[in-house]
């Protein structure tokens, strides 16, 4: 029915409707039905706040007992769902039906509905809740619907805008109202705010009987129409598809919806577990989101008129970007609620302005079906967020989901302004293309390391990296292309430091990346067209020795120490790994280089005599490990060790885990271990902190039979910090003490830190400096010599040397890595243990509080692993060796020989460029 038509069935509009509009124009239309039907609406509304959070608080804690991402992605879709189901059909029924009734009939259902949903939550009957909620915000949708149609018969067509303003405003904040005010007792009584919905809906129903007809008619056949429905949403999907005036805002308005869906769901969790408030966390997020999509739509047109809509549509991603960027700095309740705030704000101006750009995109034979899309989109998104957010929320790390959220934002912003990646070649100069590309190749050798561990990869994952390299323009800018591949590497493989440092992880791989501008140079200089034979003989000596020696400063203490060499990546293929035997794993990091550069080669070059240089590398490379496991001389085997690794994994607190820790260790009696190992802060108290726990655990190793290796916090003497410390304990008590000497930087210690101290503020950083030990130890438990290492001193090949030279027989690391539990940096760590096996010729065992816990024999096979969901204890039998490898005997030759070859090209290119600038000079 058209709007002339309606007006004419419905009769004369009210005397307070008529004249020019003015100021005071919707002033004087308040005096008529449009007053009656903005407060039904309004009264439902407030009920429909009322219901939702009593429904939420039934749902979360009534039922559930806390606030879960499942659990709020429920309630999402129950109150959301709805909506979109219902829309489309909506306006079908409500053109068939008197609507003035409509209204009446579906505000007394929704009263008997709300009173039926407080008997169902007095009586727990949840599946019954979940349809009653349903059911009652289904019938919600054909109010709001008949709402918008009855409103052009209130008002006369040029004050439709501001009468639309007016009513969305008054809606927004009736359900504020009654968000706000239900939050504030449904925590006492999930029924109480069922029934006071009731009263409302009650008091709706009044309201709308007394409005004059307002359009719809009685009979005909619905069937049909209905039937059309999906036919017709067929029709509008293929407009959006088509057009990219409706289908760009369109997206951007379902990304901006979910990303700002993740961080409601954030806001509910952390107020619900971390804060004990007697109003509800959903609802205060409802008020926190209803606060600022009132104001948004109050200051959204004024914004439009200034800058336009189209404008406004990326611009609105970045406030929330930030917005959720400072969440995770603070991400505490007092800070979270006003991101979101600014969130919902951003949101609702794009929201706005997507309204008036689909509406004008749009044809109007079309425009119903693709607004039914727009609300379908609208909602789902949000529903969706809250099933993201399922698996990715742990209690503890709302900081990285927050700053992945705004990653998020900063890509739906590029995504907002049209980017694309044919657009973007054209638009950036050919030095940043370059540098892009070489950012994104210079990661894929992660995936050589663990949890991957696509161990092939490493050699040839550099090759697209080097070609990269090899073609720029300029060797600075061969140089610098090099540098942003590295720092893309150090991103990839050490992502998992986001949740501790944040978007300080960027300036970290900037920082690291720079170490292998040599590298680059040389693949540069050496590599880059044209190729002769004296500089691919050169390329295939010297690009490797380049590498090595960038990740032998890498792992220099003072700078973070040793991690992902590219040696490492072998970890779990002996004879591949056998040559850390011969010169450690920078031996194997140089093969793994060569066979690379040995590709570029191949690839590169087109004379017969370099190519079959190239291939002889490359085969020489490959057949390395292989060749030396088959000819090296076997370490004579002298015997058996039975160990015990107890893994206790994620539970609540310190004493419950050494709780758990003592009685599994209990239990390992019947196997008569010769050693029992527990992991890095194992131990629920001080190690010093009395003489009670240190008598219990020698009980504990005196009914085993065996040494008891624990570690935990010893203070210092006169409370000036603490040490990471590591006890062996038997029946008589602690045999000997380690402290641990090479700590974390950031993790254990900020570097400098009266210059950068402020980093904890910002991040997990270490709020105090952990003491450092002073030297290596060997213990002894009866006839077994071990070398206990703590942790992250596993990374480093000279500690592991040490602890063998002393007269170790068992390299034992104790970890605990529960900061970064699930990411790849636990099986990442534990694989370094079959690298030091490797080298040395002594069999390693790591045991962590969390994961992974794994055993390697002398040549580093795997003998026992367990990953991260494992809790319990093993016991495995660990062959032990004599003899040493001759990277125990002879040390970092590798490095000596790299830098000695980097030394001698960067002389020889220094002299070269003398010569041909003295030859330019004479010239002259």
């Amino acid at each position: 029915m058209g709007e002339r038509a309606g007006l004419a069935a419905g009769g004369p509009l009210p005397e307070a409707a008529a004249g020019p509009p003015g100021p005071g124009a919707l002033r004087r239309d308040l005096s008529g039905p449009l007053r009656g039907l903005v407060t039904g609406q309004c009264l439902g509304q407030c009920g429909d706040g009322l219901a939702q959070i009593a429904f939420a608080q039934f749902v979360l804690f009534d039922v559930g007992r806390g606030a879960t991402p499942g659990r709020i992605a429920a309630v999402l879709a129950v109150t959301l769902l709805p909506f979109s189901l219902v829309g489309p059909f909506a306006g079908v029924l409500l053109d068939r039906f008197d609507r003035r009734r409509v209204l009446v009939l579906v505000s007394w259902l929704r009263a008997l509905l709300v009173v039926a949903g407080a008997v169902i939550v007095t009586e727990r009957w949840a599946p019954a809740a979940y349809l009653a909620v349903l059911l009652l915000l289904s019938s919600s949708r054909l109010v709001l619907t008949a709402k918008g149609a009855a409103l052009p018969r209130t008002v006369r067509r040029e004050r439709l805008v501001p009468a639309n303003a007016f009513s969305a405003l008054a809606g927004s904040a009736a359900a504020f109202l009654g968000a706000v005010g239900g939050s504030q007792f449904v925590g006492w009584s999930a029924a109480a705010g069922f029934l006071a919905a009731g009263v409302l809906y009650v008091a709706a129903a009044g309201v709308f009987a007394r409005l004059p007809y307002l359009g719809g008619r009685a009979g005909g056949r619905t069937g049909p129409r209905l039937r059309r429905v999906a036919a017709d949403l067929g029709d509008g999907v293929r407009v959006v598809a088509r057009t990219p005036a409706i289908r760009r805002p369109l997206f951007a308005v379902w990304v901006h919806r979910l990303l700002l869906g993740a961080g409601f769901v954030v806001l509910v969790l952390v107020a619900d577990s971390e804060y004990r408030l007697k109003a509800s966390g959903y609802g205060i997020a409802l008020a926190a989101t209803g606060v600022a999509t009132f104001a948004a739509s109050a200051v959204a047109p004024l914004l439009a008129a200034r800058y336009s809509a189209r404008a406004l549509v990326p611009a609105a991603f970045l406030p929330a970007a930030a917005a959720a960027y400072v969440g995770g700095l603070y991400p505490s309740l007092w800070v979270l609620v006003p991101c979101v705030g600014v969130a919902a704000f951003a949101f609702q101006v794009l929201k706005v302005c997507t309204d008036a750009l689909v509406g004008g995109a749009t044809p109007d034979a079309v425009r119903g079906r693709v607004f039914a899309i727009y609300d379908m989109l609208y909602n789902v998104s949000f529903v969706l967020a809250g099933l993201l957010m399922v698996p990715w929320w742990q209690t503890g790390h709302q900081r990285a989901l927050l700053w992945w959220v705004a990653a998020g934002f900063v890509a739906g912003w590029l995504l907002a302004l049209g980017w694309r990646p044919h657009r973007l070649r054209a638009r950036l100069p050919g030095r940043y293309r370059g540098r892009g590309a070489a950012l994104v190749v210079g990661a894929l050798p992660a995936l050589a390391f663990p949890a991957p561990a696509w161990w092939w990869l490493a050699w040839f994952a550099l090759v697209p990296l080097m070609l990269v390299v090899r073609a720029a323009v300029t060797r600075r800018e061969g140089v610098v292309r090099a540098w942003w591949g590295m720092a893309g590497f150090e991103v990839a493989v050490q992502y998992w430091l986001f949740p501790s440092i944040g978007p300080a992880l960027g300036l970290l791989a900037v920082l690291m990346g720079a170490l292998w501008l040599p590298w680059g140079w040389a693949v540069h200089r050496l590599l880059a067209a044209p190729l002769s034979g004296r500089r691919v003989a050169a390329a295939l000596v010297v690009v490797p020795s380049a590498w090595v020696c960038a990740e032998g400063v890498r792992s220099w203490q003072s700078l973070g120490g040793p991690w992902a060499l590219l040696g490492a990546s072998q970890w779990n293929q002996p004879v591949m790994l056998a040559t850390a035997s011969l010169g450690g794993v920078w031996l194997t990091g140089f093969l793994v280089m060569g066979a690379n550069t040995a590709l570029v080669v191949l690839v590169t070059v087109r004379q017969a005599a370099l190519r079959g240089a190239g291939l002889a590398v490359l085969g020489g490379c490959l057949a390395a490990g292989p060749g030396w496991a088959a000819v090296r001389p076997a370490l004579p085997v002298v015997g058996s060790t039975r160990v015990g690794l107890v893994q206790p994994g994620v539970l609540g607190s310190p004493v419950a885990q050494q709780a758990f820790e003592e009685a599994v260790s209990d239990q390992l009696t019947a196997d008569k271990p010769d050693l029992v190992v527990w992991g890095e802060s194992s131990l629920g108290s001080d190690v010093n902190s009395g003489v009670s726990s240190n008598a219990s655990l020698a009980a504990l190793a005196g009914r085993i039979g065996a040494g008891l290796l624990v570690n935990g916090d010893a203070p210092a003497a006169g409370g000036a910090g603490f040490y990471k410390q590591t006890l062996l304990i038997n029946g008589g008590g602690v045999v000997d003490t380690y402290n641990k000497i090479r700590l974390v930087p950031f993790g254990e210690y900020i570097p400098l830190r009266p210059l950068l101290g402020w980093s904890a503020d910002i991040s997990k950083a270490a709020p105090t400096n952990v003491l450092r030990g002073d030297r290596t130890v060997v213990m002894r438990s009866g006839s077994l010599t071990i070398g206990p290492l703590i942790c992250f001193e596993s990374a480093f090949p000279d500690m592991a040397r040490t602890e063998v030279a002393d007269g170790a027989q068992l390299l034992v690391y104790q970890a605990e890595t529960s900061t970064f539990q699930g990411s790849w940096a636990q099986p990442q760590h534990a694989s370094l243990a079959a690298v030091r096996a490797a080298e040395t010729g002594r069999p390693a065992v790591q045991v962590s509080l969390t994961g992974d816990s794994a055993a390697f024999d002398a040549r580093g096979r795997v003998l026992a692993w367990h990953g991260a969901g494992y809790r319990g204890a093993f016991v495995v039998d660990v062959p032990l060796v004599s003899g040493s490898t001759p990277y125990q005997r002879a040390g970092d030759w590798v490095l000596a020989v790299g830098f000695s070859v980097l030394a001698g090209a960067a002389t020889a290119a220094g002299v070269a460029g003398m010569r041909e600038r003295g030859g330019a000079g004479r010239a002259e």
